[in-house]
């Protein structure tokens, strides 16, 4: 196998439908670039300025019973504002 072939094409990398590709940068520059990158052969993208923006969302649907649920939004919540 010729070293790096397994990126010669869009198909190649896009690998099963809900695979997306998350970039976290505090540079919108950055995250402009990476994101153009990826989505140049074929990857879905979506964009962050900060850990707590990633991850926020993502407690608000995880799957969780109730009081579960809150205590980690709550918990996460926190740690967003610790870095933001």
């Amino acid at each position: 196998m010729n070293p790096g072939s397994h990126l010669t094409s869009a198909q190649s990398v896009q690998g099963d439908e809900e695979s997306v590709v998350y970039v976290v940068d505090d540079e919108q520059s950055m995250r402009f670039a990476l994101s153009n990158l990826f989505r140049s052969v074929g990857l879905p993208v979506e964009t962050f300025e900060s850990s707590g923006d990633f991850l926020v969302p993502k407690i608000r649907r995880a799957k969780l019973p109730g009081s579960r649920r809150a205590v980690a939004r709550r918990k996460w919540s926190r740690f967003a504002r610790a870095c933001s």
